[in-house]
């Protein structure tokens, strides 16, 4: 059972911060890989990508194209779970050598933790390899060998915040982490709830650390490829680390004080997601009162 929970009159701060560019990887596991001929001779293989209806409904339109462009090549989809979750699924089934032909993963430092050089086919000099934009070819490779093609949208991730709370106490949209701390103080001071964020799903508890990276390249340019690499880590680089620092102010030491509130459920979050676009409208969707901003800077 999942219990509701009534709606606050006015949440003013949306804890935002969805990030980048977070590419998908298509990888073919290899001799992994469950491909098989059918009786009229033609060939079958199973796509394994997300669930959710949005990555379905992607991924049934390509089959769709890939399917009348190759007529004697049928593909059938099978769907993992979101986070944690799916994430141990693609693992597991790299280690016990039932993964699908083609599927869906991480591209980046999540890439290289299932070990492509042993569990994924060299795609190196494939046609679909060679009209990659050159700039996100090392997500998918080991040294020069390339295990997989990246694709996906990009999300853009900021901080929303409640326009008529904020003319109503004076505030100023926050452009430093010190300014946002003090509007959430001040909100709070005045009786509402500050910060609102999901926490509901484990995953989205990632969102404020993505939000905060700008702030990272900016300080350190190679840190992204430094950490794919394993020589930067998150526990011992203080510039990275500031960002876990800064998700701890918040709910601590206020929590009991209502500064930050959990939300779950359709329209109960505030992180915004808007797919293939540049920019945030404002006002946002039917959220009349919603105004947003980028992630403060340290």
């Amino acid at each position: 059972m999942t219990r509701k929970n009534p709606r606050p009159a006015r949440s003013a701060l949306a804890l935002a911060v969805a990030l980048t560019l977070t590419p998908l990887t298509a990888c073919s596991a290899g001799s992994l890989g469950s491909s098989s001929e059918s009786s009229d001779g033609g060939t079958t293989i199973t796509w394994l990508t997300g669930s959710d209806e949005t990555a379905q409904t992607t991924a049934r339109t390509i089959v769709a194209a890939f399917e009348k462009a190759n007529p004697d090549i049928t593909v059938e989809l099978d769907g993992r779970p979101a986070g944690a979750e799916g994430d141990n699924l693609v693992k597991t089934r790299l280690q016990t050598g039932s993964m699908p032909d083609v599927f869906d993963y991480n591209s980046g430092s999540l890439f290289q933790q299932i070990a492509p050089e042993k569990n994924l086919t060299d795609l190196t000099g494939d046609a679909a390899v060679a009209a990659v934009d050159e700039a996100f070819s090392p997500q998918v490779s080991v040294g020069d060998d390339v295990y997989g093609v990246p694709y996906g949208t990009a999300f853009g991730g900021g901080v929303m915040y409640n326009k008529k709370v904020y003319e109503e106490l004076g505030l100023e949209v926050p452009t430093t982490w010190a300014e946002f701390l003090a509007n959430a103080d001040a909100i709070k001071a005045a009786g509402k709830t500050a910060v609102i964020q999901t926490y509901g799903e484990t995953w989205t508890a990632q969102l404020p650390i993505l939000g905060d990276f700008h702030n990272v390249a900016a300080a350190d340019p190679d840190w992204a490829q430094e950490y794919t690499a394993n020589r930067r880590k998150y526990a011992t680089d203080p510039v990275a680390l500031a960002g876990f620092q800064h998700l701890q102010e918040i709910p601590r030491p206020r929590l009991r004080e209502r500064r930050l509130r959990l939300g779950q459920g359709p329209r109960r979050h505030a992180p915004a997601r808007r797919r293939r676009r540049r920019h945030v409208p404002d006002p946002v969707g039917e959220h009349h009162d919603a105004g947003g901003g980028p992630p403060p800077t340290r």
